[in-house]
């Protein structure tokens, strides 16, 4: 079977590569539009439009947002606990989008951390 299975890919390398090449798009293409569903729509609080932005530095580039479990992920179920990227997109687009997130750049979300603001969000405690 080994044998066959290995003439096959020989024979079939740019058939097969076209093909997985065009499935990866596919799911690409299915990956952004759920990330901009889920990030529009926590970012419209703050937004006021259909533009994903980080809810602290106000950084619109959807390359480098991502989602912020606002009181930390000890506060979620531990199936949610698990997911990530897609996974957790698509989970709370299942639920009706649920309070307890915000769309932050990584510098902010990373610089948040442990901690409970980000810097940014000090400084602006800071001068009022």
């Amino acid at each position: 079977m080994k044998a066959y299975q290995k003439a096959y890919h020989e024979a079939n390398k740019d058939k097969i590569k076209a093909y997985w090449k065009a499935d990866s798009e596919a799911y690409k293409d299915k990956r952004e539009a759920i990330k901009m569903d889920v990030f529009s729509h926590y970012s419209k609080k703050i937004s006021n439009s259909d533009i994903p932005i980080c809810a602290c530095c106000g950084y619109n580039d959807i390359r480098f947002l991502t989602l912020d479990h606002m009181h930390g992920r000890k506060y979620v179920s531990q199936k949610e606990k698990k997911l990530n990227g897609i996974q957790l997109w698509k989970y709370i687009k299942s639920q009706g989008y649920p309070d307890g997130y915000q769309v932050m750049c990584y510098n902010c979300n990373l610089a948040k951390g442990p901690r409970k603001y980000c810097p940014h969000q000090l400084d602006r405690m800071k001068s009022n």
